[in-house]
């Protein structure tokens, strides 16, 4: 798994008992799937520009231990699975200062046409840049 995110709990993230708002949970995930995107060769800068783009399609998150107020958390990601179209993406929470996992998602990301609003094949390109985060099943994947 490679590191995609790094954050603290912010009081401003937290909900009134002072954990992790499940909300920013989801976006802190988003933010480390944007990484994923950019390690697979997908340039964001040119997305206004370019027909074809990502969609989360299905999101699941198991929430395992509680992110208290200030802690600070760093999300490693990999590829469980490389479809003709579409990504399995395995990223975890996790504390920075322990080895603690908080959550774990599992996000399934669709390469498509955003003008025809359909998926198309992964390119070679990002098939080989996949290839190279793809998880063990065994060791890395949830």
């Amino acid at each position: 798994m490679i590191k995609t995110f790094a954050g603290i709990a912010h009081p401003w993230l937290c909900d009134i008992m002072g954990h992790l708002n499940t909300r920013n949970y989801v976006a802190m995930f988003d933010d480390a799937s944007f990484v994923v995107l950019a390690r697979l060769g997908y340039l964001f800068r040119e997305a206004p520009f370019t027909q074809l783009g990502w969609a989360d399609v299905r999101n699941e998150i198991d929430y395992l231990a509680e992110v208290p107020l200030g802690t600070i958390v760093e999300i490693y990601s990999g590829i469980a699975k490389l479809g003709t179209k579409s990504i399995t993406v395995v990223s975890e929470m996790r504390s920075a200062e322990t080895t603690l996992v908080h959550a774990r998602m599992k996000a399934v990301l669709v390469y498509f046409d955003r003008q025809a609003k359909k998926s198309v094949p992964l390119t070679e390109e990002i098939r080989r840049a996949a290839a190279a985060l793809l998880l063990d099943p065994v060791d890395g994947a949830a």
